[in-house]
């Protein structure tokens, strides 16, 4: 290992596009992304369903919205990230188009077939071709800041969604934000390049996958998150990266977990959350610990949430969410590498602009 996590000169030398100070500043993105959202004015509205309309980071705060309100509203949540929307679709529809860049292509072509099936639309962007089309067809639109990666700007694209609940009287999220809000300025002075490794646990963490193959596991509540560390890690560290869930993994992947002998490549993560572990799920992750990756893996990483009462998913989903943001830069700085160019995704979509 050639850099030191507690070198603050080589850390800002490689972190050239600020990933950190983006990320550092997650906590107060929650709270601008709440007063940006509460000016929006929304005609009363009882959606059949929900569809969050994005891909890449600016889809993944639907695929939080979906797992933290599973069990507390009655209307289902989908997140699309195709090129058309399902035929449920229509004017019973509360539909968000959720792009950052406001130039996402699958996000335009589900704007547009928003508009066809009579959908209730409302965009979250800092503005592009989305933002113009919103304009053009009389479309509600929240804007949020520009100037930030993507996949840095959850907050902006998160929160304005559950205001918009709020005020439809879908859900009432006041309480669970302010422990989240809580919870996630506590665990930021851990996780700063200013904390030493050995009070970081992001830092340790990185340390022990770095050089590894990482195959994330969310359990309970925690699948949205395990996709997220996943892209994080491909996105940010340059790493290939998968992700997993229980107890689905228990019908496909421990086949091969006790059959493929590439298996001591591989490094499992379980995103845990003790709170939500019915009985049936502790003796599933137990004997899939126990009896299979413990035994064929080359590491099994425990990573266990914290944050307020059992009630509060929303603060230990963010708790996980935001460890493993700072998880992934750390990564790239052990790797030598910058984490915000994206030089790859950048010239695949040039090159799919000449179709």
């Amino acid at each position: 290992m050639t850099v030191s996590l507690d070198d603050l000169e080589t850390i800002k030398k490689l972190d050239a596009g600020d990933m950190l100070g983006f990320t550092r500043n997650f906590p107060e993105q929650i709270e601008e992304a709440i007063e940006i959202a509460q000016g929006i004015e929304i005609e009363p509205f009882k959606p059949r369903q929900i569809v969050i309309a994005g891909v890449g980071g600016s889809a993944i705060g639907g695929d939080i919205l979906a797992s933290w309100l599973f069990k507390r509203i009655n209307i289902p949540i989908f997140v699309n990230r195709a090129y058309k929307l399902p035929s449920f679709t229509g004017e019973k529809t509360l539909l968000f188009a959720v792009s950052y860049s406001g130039n996402t292509e699958e996000t335009l072509n589900l704007f547009d077939d928003a508009i066809k099936n009579n959908c209730k639309i409302i965009a979250i962007t800092s503005g592009g071709e989305l933002a113009e089309r919103c304009r053009e067809e009389g479309i509600q639109q929240i804007s949020v800041p520009s100037g930030n990666p993507p996949r840095a700007s959850v907050a902006y694209l998160f929160m304005p969604i559950v205001v918009v609940l709020k005020k439809l009287g879908i859900y009432n999220p006041d309480g669970e934000i302010r422990v989240a809000l809580d919870t996630l300025k506590e665990l930021k002075k851990h996780l700063v390049p200013e904390t030493r490794t050995n009070e970081n646990p992001a830092k340790q963490m990185a340390m022990k996958l770095y050089g590894e193959n990482p195959i994330i596991y969310g359990l309970a509540i925690f699948n949205a998150v395990a996709r997220r560390w996943q892209t994080q890690i491909n996105e940010n560290a340059k790493m290939l990266s998968w992700h997993g869930t229980f107890p689905e993994m228990n019908h496909n992947e421990i086949e091969a977990w006790g059959q493929d002998q590439s298996s001591k490549k591989f490094t499992a993560v379980l995103l845990r959350d003790d709170f939500r572990l019915d009985s049936r799920l502790q003796k599933r992750v137990a004997l899939t610990r126990d009896n299979i990756l413990q035994k064929r893996a080359k590491k099994v990483i425990e990573v266990v949430a914290k944050g307020g009462e059992e009630r509060d998913y929303l603060a230990r989903m963010l708790y996980s969410m935001y460890l493993g943001d700072y998880v992934s830069i750390y990564l790239a700085i052990l790797n030598g590498l910058d984490p915000s160019p994206v030089s790859i995704i950048e010239a695949f979509k040039r090159d799919l602009s000449q179709f």
